[in-house]
């Protein structure tokens, strides 16, 4: 959310962080704030969206980008979903937190003893949805998970 008023992100604004040495910008929800990135999106291949939306859907969720000394390559996602997808269609090793591994990803773990570090999470929505039974919901959801975690 890098446009002036706080909502999305304008080619001009994307180039000016490319400018600056930015190798990829990842984006939410609000990347369609401004109606000029819906084309943009399509022509610049490091602006991601969010990985979750439906097929057909301007720009790129995952892309694979190759580094600048060209002996390896890296992902750049802009969420776990798209971890999981990208995992889950063969683009390599990544991490996910336990709740997101199901029968249905295919995924195998490889390392099921390695300790992980410590991270901080922070829950954050916009203060116009406190109070919200669905926010309340996955708050705990997320409460209840992370205790699962913390037990193993």
């Amino acid at each position: 959310n890098a446009a002036d008023d706080g909502r999305g992100i304008t080619k001009n604004i994307a180039e000016g962080f490319f400018d600056s040495g930015v190798d990829v910008i990842t984006s939410g929800n609000h990347i369609w704030d401004k109606e000029e990135t819906t084309s943009y999106i399509d022509k610049e291949n490091r602006l991601l969206r969010p990985a979750n939306l439906a097929d057909g859907s301007p720009g790129r969720g995952v892309e694979v980008y190759l580094s600048k000394n060209k002996k390896y390559k890296k992902l750049f996602i802009s969420n776990m979903y798209g971890v999981m997808r990208a995992i889950g269609g063969g683009a390599g090793i990544g991490a996910l937190p336990e709740y997101m591994k199901t029968s249905k990803n295919n995924l195998v773990p490889i390392l099921p003893n390695l300790k992980t570090p410590k991270a901080m999470i922070y829950f954050t929505y916009p203060p116009e949805l406190k109070g919200s039974k669905k926010i309340e919901a996955l708050r705990d959801f997320l409460v209840r998970e992370v205790n699962k975690e913390k037990k193993n």
